[in-house]
């Protein structure tokens, strides 16, 4: 990475070129060490620590503030693939990458050694790469999970743990949000198959169809059927792991991709189908008034936030009369869950602190939701005829009552 890839108004500003190089030469000496020792460690550990800070900079100051719904500009530039601070921003993240996999092959392989051993660096890593807005974020994000799992699977002291399992998924739905067209998915290698059978199809070849891509919102699916199917007691999904699935489904139907593809309506039933089966779990998670930490409260801001994405998908994606009813469960179960008497909302929920700081307020969640519905109903309703009776899908929606009172 030379300052020649980040713009000059970073530059210029908050990173100095000198610091740049010396990050460089630190990092390639280190790199051609063959072993780890304790001060090594410490040392990789500082420079993966320099490189985040240095990748966080220069995303925040050229590609804004990581929020949990990007705006169209923001997925725009992402996309790009030519974009100079996305290049930089990717390249912080591949020497962070680079220096786990110098740790990864050196490091202690028998996990005995308690002073050449820390988890840390994979951690890192995986939170490199979820705050990198690519396509192929959540394949590396999954790589970097699998080889921490090959090399200490099986040790319930040093595997990986559910929670570094929703990072990958976290990091499937941000790829989810950057994919524009078939084109970008072509150049950063989702196709499962060989290159030579990209353009495989109808007639041309003898018969032979090309396999179906699978996106991230699909490898986000694929690995919550993964986790279930292992049947294993330290690995258990979590509100918050179908959540960050749901979440993966719902950035794939706002994109160019998803709103072209046919597949919108298919996603929005695997996401209803998904909250469904968690309705039983979230009820004795709310009900349980002792459970005030924060992991606790986390999972109920994260059921609230999937029911909310499911009524949104519905409004545009399933038939109205279907859509109506969908949002009117989904909202009675919101009601249900985190007001208390219909106008107070529960106090664990009025304000939580994400793991970046952010503040989140369910209150304007379920606000902006319900006026998002509100609009792609509106637009709807103008072409569409089929609802019977005198209610329209307007006064439906306005007819459930919520102390949000965006309804």
């Amino acid at each position: 990475l030379t300052t020649s890839a980040i713009p000059d108004v970073i530059v210029e500003g908050p990173v100095d070129s000198a610091h740049i190089d010396q990050l460089n030469a630190e990092t390639d000496a280190l790199l051609l060490q063959s072993s780890n020792s304790p001060s090594s460690t410490e040392n990789l550990l500082h420079l993966m620590s320099q490189w985040a800070g240095l990748h966080e900079l220069i995303k925040s100051h050229g590609l804004g503030q990581y929020t949990k719904r990007p705006t169209k500009l923001m997925r725009r530039q992402w996309s790009d693939g030519n974009d100079p601070t996305m290049q930089a921003v990717v390249k912080c993240a591949e020497r962070v990458e680079d220096l786990l996999r110098h740790y990864n092959e050196n490091g202690d392989n028998d996990g005995t050694g308690d002073n050449y051993f820390s988890l840390e660096p994979y951690r890192l890593c995986m939170s490199i790469w979820s705050q990198t807005p690519t396509t192929y974020s959540g394949d590396r994000a999954a790589a970097i999970l699998d080889m921490w799992g090959s090399k200490y699977g099986g040790d319930m002291s040093h595997q990986p743990t559910i929670h570094e399992f929703d990072v990958v998924l976290e990091t499937y739905a941000l790829s989810a949000t950057v994919y524009e067209n078939e084109d970008d998915a072509d150049s950063h290698g989702v196709y499962n198959g060989n290159d030579d059978e990209k353009n495989l199809g109808g007639s041309a070849d003898g018969g032979h169809t090309a396999r179906p891509r699978e996106y991230p919102e699909d490898k986000a699916l694929s690995t919550l059927r993964l986790l279930r199917n292992l049947g294993d007691m330290y690995l258990v999904p979590t509100i918050t792991t179908v959540s960050c699935v749901i979440q993966a489904l719902r950035r794939a139907s706002r994109t160019p991709r998803g709103q072209s593809d046919g597949r919108n309506e298919e996603r929005t039933r695997t996401v209803t189908s998904l909250l469904r089966e968690m309705e039983d779990e979230a009820a004795l998670l709310f009900d349980d008034d002792g459970r005030n930490d924060d992991a606790a409260n986390q999972h109920r801001y994260r059921y609230v936030q999937a029911c909310c994405d499911a009524f949104t998908m519905a409004a545009r994606s399933l038939p109205m009369q279907e859509a109506a009813r969908e949002a009117s469960h989904w909202l009675n179960e919101i009601d249900r869950r985190a007001f208390v008497g219909g106008t107070t909302l529960r106090p664990t929920l009025s304000t939580l602190t994400t793991s970046g700081s952010e503040q989140i307020l369910v209150p304007h969640t379920i606000d902006a939701s319900c006026n998002y519905t509100i609009r792609v109903w509106k637009d709807r309703s103008t072409a569409d005829d089929t609802i019977t009776g005198s209610a329209s899908p307007i006064e439906k929606l306005h007819c459930i009552r919520l102390a949000a009172g965006a309804a």
